[in-house]
Parts: C-alpha cells; sequence; structure tokens
C-alpha cells in the first residue's frame, strides 16, 4: 500500500468514526419506496420523455419495392430471351444481341451463387429477421401497454 491509499484509508475510517458517533440510525418509513416511485411516475407522466427511433418511412419502403420489382422485372425479361429469338422482329434480335445477352449471364452467375450457398444459411437468415421483427413489435406493444396501464 502506498502513501496515498493509508491516508485514503485513514480519512475514511476518521469519517466513518464521525457518522457513527454524530449521526443517529434511523428507518425509512414503511412507503417510502412507493411514495417517491409515485412522485417520479407522477413527473413522468406530466413530462413523459420521447425517444424518436429512426424507422424506414413509406418513401424508402416504395423506392425498396421498387428496385426489386425493376430486378425481378429484368429477370424475367432477360428469361424470355428465347421468345425474342425465335420472334422475326430485327430490332428485338439486335437488342437481344447488344445488352439481353449480358444482362441475362449477369443474372444468371448471380443467381448460381445463390443456389451454391447451404439452406442452413437462409434458414438461419430467415431466423433472424422474424426475430428482429418480433422484438420490434413486442418492444412497441409494450410501449403503448406501459402507456394505458396508468
Amino acid at each position: 500500500m502506498d502513501n496515498t491509499d493509508k491516508n485514503l484509508n485513514i480519512d475514511d475510517e476518521f469519517l466513518k468514526k464521525l457518522i457513527q458517533e454524530n449521526v443517529s440510525k434511523e428507518d425509512a418509513p414503511k412507503d417510502f419506496t412507493k411514495k417517491t416511485m409515485d412522485l417520479v411516475m407522477q413527473e413522468w407522466i406530466a413530462n413523459p420523455i420521447e425517444t424518436k427511433t429512426k424507422s424506414h418511412g413509406i418513401k424508402y419502403w416504395i423506392i425498396l419495392i421498387s428496385l426489386l420489382s425493376v430486378a425481378g422485372f429484368a429477370y424475367i425479361a432477360t428469361d424470355a430471351r428465347k421468345l425474342i429469338t425465335m420472334s422475326d422482329i430485327e430490332w428485338l434480335k439486335s437488342f437481344d444481341k447488344e445488352y439481353l445477352i449480358y444482362l441475362h449471364s449477369a443474372f444468371n452467375s448471380i443467381t448460381e451463387s445463390f443456389l451454391q450457398i447451404s439452406p442452413i444459411v437462409y434458414i438461419v437468415l430467415a431466423g433472424i429477421v422474424a426475430i428482429t421483427i418480433t422484438d420490434k413489435l413486442l418492444k412497441k406493444s409494450h410501449y403503448l401497454t406501459s402507456l394505458f396501464m396508468v
């Protein structure tokens, strides 16, 4: 123990003796905790603290759904290459040769890479998403029920 620790120990002991000699020990009233918590809750009810959580608005979901729809449509459209190659329309055939072949091969490579992933990965991801959504819903319902329980 160095010198500062000894000084702190002596000071602590001195304060402890001083308090024991001069201050009488009193028990708190039976309902002290209840009264204190009632006061705190009344203040909280009068002036609730609002916390804002960042949530995605409707615009976010519209954009996300639109992008997924366009990607799905592009994949389906490129998968319909057989119909285009069988048609007699020349500009469709040139469009297929210039753009759709590359787009179709890109989507196929992405699809193939997803198919090579083990199914357990998808099961775990689905479980994580389900737990997250359930947690959000339960927190929201707990918050609403705590407001009405007053």
